[in-house]
């Protein structure tokens, strides 16, 4: 349980709990004995007379027992013999069933029976201080032989996973060269079928290996993987071949990029587990205006000065403090005020309400945007400061104030700054309602950095040093034209998805339940709602991600970007980090060290199906209008 209420917690002070017992047979004054959760089984077992549950792997925590010499050796004897049991079938069946068996060090049946009959000697001497720590010595053994026997097919697995993956991200990379070149990818002829025999030999092998060592059906989707991806990746030799010539053309840059590349998403996994590695790595981001020579000729010191600017702030960011449940009134008035700043400046500059003279915005939907907005501001404050109490009638209002500027989306025209502008701040009420530290300033330049991304983006693509070029492109105006494949589109991808996990962690969140509040909803529910309140807090997480997509969308259209091939590209990053993920899973720890190895895997390996609803969820906002 953590400070604020939620589950989740992995800090000792959350984990550790104390372990009371009394009555007959335990110590009144007992030494201190930490011990873990599945040592209880044993304990207990052993003082209502039972025998240990044959799947324990617990150790009988001695120093809690009250009984004489004899009977604790006896009780120690029952609990090695328990976990020797478990240590045997492990051991016997893998032994049976490996295809290629090694042994776990020192853990033959000859070693095994020599240790019990050393005990049984101590026991019949009456030696209670030497055959405690021998047999406890003797427990620690077996339990880590049951673990390695457990976990014996953990590195075969994991290889061909790794394998696996890396034949599918080769094939996806191979998917976007094909898309960008004019060499169609040639099917092997029927004369090469000595080969094909021979896949279909290591197929059956493989199967009879699977079926011999009586995996489950999943090991089997494991080894057989890395065998077809080889397989559909054979056929495209020529596109491989051209790959590979192509990247040495131009192989000193080409390495770099790739380091950045890989360093970047490894600085994202770290910072999956400490929120600092975001900061640096949008210190690594304020650079690329700089570094890179397509970026720094198409823009002027204004636009590189306000990228490094929006860059370092949000760096900042990641450095605070994680999700607090009080209200800080000075940082959220900072980001309601900022806010209302932005939206005055973008209601006074016409040219976002005209388009050279041809489209006229219906300023009356922005202003209805600006009611949301002040009024969100407003009774978020009234509640914190218990000058409207939480069981009020008058939340009801907020649902009005969420739904309405949102619904005036719609009347902006279809020209990208516009509907832009209209989404934001269409959005923004919402989030103030929903906030309650600095999440409104973080979303203030988190968008600021999108904008000026879009702008710097456009600039590249329209090869124009006026900052309103943008204005004449629209939403509508789409589509994939062919172009040569170049290093610009892995910047677009790589920034795309650095951008969404910024929105996620900017915000103070954690990737654990434990992050989400439910007193983000308090402007909302006065009874506690799980499934509303649920869908209330990933609303206000997901709005980020919308702003993201919002924005990726209006590049592609600018540029006719091939939308597939940049979620190919994007796949290709997150499958990099899928496998990162993957060899830190982990079965030992808190609850909160396994759960988040294992949720931090599962979410980026769905992470671009997730992308791809919520682009679907951009171009719904970025394309709806109004029949009338």
């Amino acid at each position: 349980m953590s400070e604020w209420g939620s589950h989740g917690g992995g800090s000792p002070h959350e984990t550790e709990v104390p372990f009371i017992a009394w009555g007959a047979g335990i110590k009144q004054n007992p030494v201190r004995q930490d011990i873990k959760q599945i040592d209880v089984a044993p304990f207990l077992s052993i003082l209502i007379g039972n025998i240990i549950p044959i799947n324990s792997l617990g150790m009988l925590p001695v120093e809690y027992l009250d009984v004489d010499n004899e009977t604790l050796m006896d009780v120690l004897m029952t609990n090695t013999r328990q976990l020797a049991e478990i240590f045997q079938v492990k051991h016997h069946r893998t032994e049976q069933n490996a295809l290629i068996y090694i042994p776990y060090e020192g853990a033959t049946d000859i070693t095994i029976r020599e240790r019990f009959h050393r005990l049984e000697q101590l026991q019949r001497t009456k030696n209670v201080r030497r055959f405690k720590l021998e047999s406890q010595e003797f427990m620690k053994f077996l339990i880590e032989g049951a673990d390695y026997y457990h976990n014996y097919y953990q590195y075969p697995i994991l290889i061909s996973i790794t394998i696996g993956f890396s034949f599918w991200i080769c094939y996806l990379i191979l998917l976007v060269l094909e898309f960008h070149s004019d060499i169609p990818s040639k099917i092997l002829p029927r004369r090469k079928h000595k080969k094909n025999m021979i896949l279909l030999v290591v197929y059956i092998v493989t199967v009879l290996t699977c079926y011999k060592s009586r995996f489950p059906l999943t090991y089997y989707f494991h080894f057989l993987f890395p065998i077809f991806m080889f397989s559909v990746i054979r056929q495209k030799l020529d596109l491989l071949r051209m790959f590979l010539a192509t990247f040495s053309n131009n192989l000193g840059p080409n390495l770099l990029n790739l380091v950045f590349y890989l360093a970047g998403l490894k600085i994202i996994v770290y910072g999956f587990h400490n929120r600092l590695g975001f900061s640096i790595l949008m210190l690594l981001i304020s650079t690329w205006i700089l570094s890179s020579k397509t970026l720094r000729e198409n823009t002027n010191p204004a636009e590189k000065t306000f990228w490094v600017s929006c860059c370092l702030i949000l760096s900042i960011f990641t450095m605070l403090p994680v999700m607090n449940t009080k209200f800080n009134i000075v940082a959220y008035t900072i980001g309601y005020v900022a806010w209302l700043l932005a939206f005055t400046q973008v209601y006074r500059n016409n040219k976002y309400f005209y388009n050279k003279g041809k489209v006229r915005v219906n300023k009356k939907s922005l202003l209805v945007q600006l009611t949301g907005l002040i009024a969100s501001g407003v009774l978020v404050i009234l509640l914190e400061k218990d000058i409207m109490p939480y069981y009020s009638p008058q939340k009801k209002w907020s649902w009005v104030i969420m739904t309405v500027p949102i619904a005036m989306v719609p009347f902006s025209t279809e020209f990208i700054p516009l509907r832009l502008a209209s989404t934001f701040f269409g959005f923004v009420p919402y989030y103030m309602l929903v906030s309650k530290n600095y999440e409104p300033l973080f979303l203030l330049f988190y968008s600021a950095f999108l904008c000026v991304w879009l702008l710097v983006e456009s600039k590249c693509f329209l090869k124009s040093k006026s900052y309103t070029i943008i204005y004449h492109h629209k939403f509508q105006e789409y589509g994939d034209v062919m172009k040569n494949l170049d290093a610009n589109v892995f910047r677009r991808a790589f920034l795309f998805m650095a951008m969404i996990f910024l929105g996620f962690f900017g915000t103070g969140n954690v990737a654990s339940v434990n992050s989400f509040d439910p007193m983000w909803v308090r402007a909302f529910l006065t009874l506690f709602s799980p499934f509303t309140m649920a869908a209330l807090i990933v609303f206000k997480l997901s709005i980020p991600f919308i702003f993201t997509c919002c924005v990726f969308k209006a590049i592609n259209a600018v540029g006719r970007e091939n939308v597939l091939i940049i979620f190919c590209i994007v796949l290709i990053f997150s499958d990099v980090m899928v496998m990162q993920f993957l060899y830190l899973i982990t079965n030992v720890g808190s609850w909160l060290e396994i759960g988040s190895s294992l949720s931090h895997f599962v979410m980026v390996e769905v992470f671009v199906m997730i992308l791809l609803l919520l682009y679907g969820v951009a171009h719904f906002l970025t394309s709806i209008k109004y029949p009338w």
